[in-house]
């Protein structure tokens, strides 16, 4: 194969566009309970995705949260039944996402996904938006019992899909999960900038730094055309 082997992406604000997906979510969660906070619906998306840390809160103390800080007499296990009834029945995915993974499969790369999370969330998540359809194996944390940066899963997917991380990029959000983690088992790394910023404390260490996957095309026809 040449220039590459494989491409490996993070999901969550990677490929699945978690916080508009938890906009949507929210509305609905609102208009649910409506009468059980005295917050109008912005106001209650806004301090949804607050409680929510951009998913670093453990679910249960998310639903415990919202109990306390939002809702009166609803409780956590009403809340914890619907997120997990409805939060990713339709998650939404970045614009360019479909047609880049199509055409980085068409170049000859291998796809897998390696991600955070539980299993039924992100499996939830990989089934309604396709994604599962578009790409060779994934790796989620809690069914690995590790998750990222714990070199462990990045070697997961390495060995899953018979691949030389020396030859294959990483793509993701989270600098330290998804550039440092992956670069520590050999990984070439690819940052995609959204809304994390790259902490002052971690040195540079990613190849490419891009603000859309369909932006990773052009770095892969490069190595491509100088194999």
């Amino acid at each position: 194969m040449k220039a590459g082997e494989a491409i490996i992406f993070d999901l969550d604000e990677t490929l699945v566009d978690r916080r508009g997906s938890l906009d949507i979510y929210a509305e609905l969660l609102w208009r649910e309970f409506r009468d059980a906070t005295s917050l109008d619906a912005e106001t209650f998306i806004c301090k949804f995705h607050e409680l929510d840390g951009n998913g670093r809160v453990p679910r249960r103390e998310l639903f415990r949260r919202l109990d306390d800080q939002v809702f009166t007499g609803v409780g956590t296990d009403v809340i914890s039944d619907h997120f997990a009834n409805n939060a990713w029945l339709e998650p939404l995915l970045f614009a360019d996402v479909i047609k880049s993974l199509r055409q980085f499969s068409a170049l000859g790369f291998r796809l897998g996904i390696v991600t955070n999370g539980s299993s039924a969330s992100q499996r939830a998540k990989l089934e309604h938006s396709g994604l599962h359809n578009e790409v060779e194996t994934w790796v989620i944390s809690e069914e690995l019992g590790v998750k990222k940066p714990d070199p462990l899963i990045y070697l997961e997917v390495a060995h899953r899909l018979k691949i030389d991380p020396a030859r294959s990029w990483f793509v993701g959000d989270d600098p330290v999960s998804d550039v440092w983690g992956p670069r520590q088992v050999g990984f070439r790394s690819v940052w995609l900038e959204r809304y994390l910023g790259w902490p002052e404390e971690l040195e540079v260490c990613y190849e490419s730094k891009i603000s859309h996957i369909s932006d990773l095309r052009a770095r892969l026809m490069s190595d491509l055309h100088h194999d």
